[in-house]
């Protein structure tokens, strides 16, 4: 397993996927610093029968 975080990007309620990005998060006064070539889509899984949420960065 890797560290990393997830980066929340929506603004003004417009639905976006996540993303997950490898290492810690390094806060600037904009924000974080984010490598756009090392941030990953997140892909989602859901169980039906008991509704258990799997969260992938493949």
């Amino acid at each position: 397993m890797e560290e990393g975080f997830v980066i929340d990007a929506g603004d003004y309620s417009m639905p976006l996927v996540g993303h997950w990005h490898p290492g810690s998060p390094q806060k600037t006064w904009l924000g974080l610093r984010v490598e756009k070539k090392a941030k990953r889509e997140i892909v989602s899984w859901r169980c039906t029968g008991c509704g258990l949420l799997e969260n992938y960065a493949p």
